[in-house]
């Protein structure tokens, strides 16, 4: 029909391989986990949409408050234990110092209070103030988003910082991060019409306190 000769030993080339068309660096997500051992894969864009989480990030300074708990690793103490920010698997990093923030999380909410840690004299407040101004210009010039992507838990991923949300469980956890995914990609597509996003009534109360500090 379309003109050619039959070949009765032509056979369809096979389709092109989905790895080759998905661009992903492990190093890009970091694992963030509750005080109850759930853990989740979140992309470190999709977490600076927080105006704190985004300062924290880029000046490497700790937190420590009721909601939110962030743990920078320098990359010397990681040498001196023989492993590099990329040689340890994701889940075996997190849960090895998931056991540390657990305890400071708990310290916290005893005292019930926390703050910033580190060398930087700005506080959370002021530099979150900086960084939402500069939200506006990064919109502007950045790059359509990836595809989203399932890793496997073989991948291994940024281990030089740890984030921890004591107050919530699995699926409170599941509700923010799939908030912040929704965030980052409503806020890259400011021409399309953004939906609502749903929040179940069970799990509304810590979700919207966490984002609360969050700043989001």
């Amino acid at each position: 029909m379309s003109g050619q000769h039959f070949d009765a030993m032509w056979t369809a080339p096979p389709p092109p391989s989905y790895i080759d068309t998905v661009c992903m660096n492990p190093q890009d997500y970091v694992v963030v986990a509750t005080s109850s051992g759930e853990e989740a894969f979140v992309h470190r864009d999709c977490l600076m949409e927080s105006p704190v989480l985004r300062l924290a990030f880029r000046k490497r300074v700790s937190l420590s408050t009721e909601n939110l708990v962030v743990e920078f690793v320098k990359e010397d103490e990681l040498q001196s234990t023989g492993v590099g920010p990329s040689d340890t698997n994701a889940v075996d990093g997190a849960s090895a110092s998931r056991h540390c923030l657990v305890a400071a999380a708990e310290t916290i909410v005893s005292d019930g209070g926390g703050g910033i840690r580190g060398d930087e004299g700005d506080g959370v407040s002021q530099g979150a103030d900086a960084a939402v101004a500069e939200t506006e210009g990064e919109n502007a010039i950045a790059s359509e988003p990836q595809h989203l992507v399932t890793l496997k838990e073989t991948l291994r991923t940024d281990n030089s910082v740890h984030v921890l949300f004591p107050r919530l469980d699995g699926d409170q956890l599941n509700v923010l991060v799939s908030y912040l995914y929704f965030k980052h990609l409503y806020n890259r597509r400011p021409l399309e019409e953004r939906p609502k996003f749903e929040v179940p009534a069970t799990v509304a109360l810590e979700v919207m306190r966490v984002a609360q500090t969050l700043e989001c």
